[in-house]
């Protein structure tokens, strides 16, 4: 057998016995990954029904962006107010 091919050998010698020793830890990977997989079906229409109602949401604080900027001008001073009479 020539250099080449021992050190061939050698090497995936090395990489078999390393994947060997990770095997455990790839088992509980692809087990998390399963289960977290599942979790996201078994939320499917929760999300979907989220997706679906969330442009009208957009479209209701963009319609409110106004009123809501005001609202919160007004609460800081408010809190300006309150900070002086202390």
């Amino acid at each position: 057998m020539n250099r080449t091919s021992k050190s061939l050998i050698q090497q995936l010698d090395r990489f078999i016995s390393y994947v060997d020793d990770q095997t455990g830890d790839i088992i509980r990977a692809t087990e998390s990954l399963n289960n977290l997989v599942g979790q996201f079906a078994s939320q499917k229409p929760v999300v979907d029904r989220a997706l679906a109602t969330l442009p009208d949401a957009l479209g209701v604080l963009k319609d409110q962006r106004e009123n809501l900027a005001d609202r919160r001008h007004q609460a800081r001073a408010i809190q300006r107010s309150d900070r002086r009479m202390r």
